[in-house]
């Protein structure tokens, strides 16, 4: 039992990794059909934000994590 609970962790934290970079990101840039995705701040077009203040700007539903998939589905 031990060991299921050990790998049941290790799969959530693999799983929520694009999650968590996307929450802890500091430098968005807008990608095709109007997607915010997280990116460092050498990227063209980087804009430095949160993913928080997209969402105080009604942009929740346009953030993409890093796999590329909307994080409001």
């Amino acid at each position: 039992m031990e060991s299921y609970v050990v790998f049941h962790q290790q799969v959530k934290d693999v799983l929520f990794e694009p999650v968590r970079k996307t929450q802890d990101a500091m430098f968005f840039f807008k990608a095709d059909g109007d997607m915010w995705m997280p990116c460092g701040p050498k990227q063209p077009g980087a804009i430095q934000t949160t993913m928080q203040e997209l969402a105080s700007k009604g942009l929740a539903a346009k953030v993409a994590n890093n796999a590329g998939s909307s994080l409001s589905r």
